[in-house]
């Protein structure tokens, strides 16, 4: 289980989602941040913003898995 929390101003929200074993990908803590700016830039508020990039990661991180392990 991976868990992750978000403090805004004293509002915690934790965020959890099933670890992916093998599933380091380089670069994925900038694509979290830059989905979370997107978000923000859509008007979305902070906690919609990080679970929509928490997701948007964690299934890229899965396809990745998934690719790798088919191909080896």
């Amino acid at each position: 289980m991976a868990i992750d929390l978000l403090d805004d101003n004293g509002k915690v929200t934790i965020f959890r989602a099933e670890r992916i074993q093998g599933g380091a990908l380089h670069g994925s803590g900038c694509i979290l941040s830059a989905a979370v700016a997107a978000g923000l830039g859509k008007g979305m508020t902070l906690e919609d913003s990080v679970s929509v990039a928490k997701t948007f990661v964690w299934e890229a991180i899965r396809e990745a898995s998934l690719f790798r392990k088919a191909n080896c």
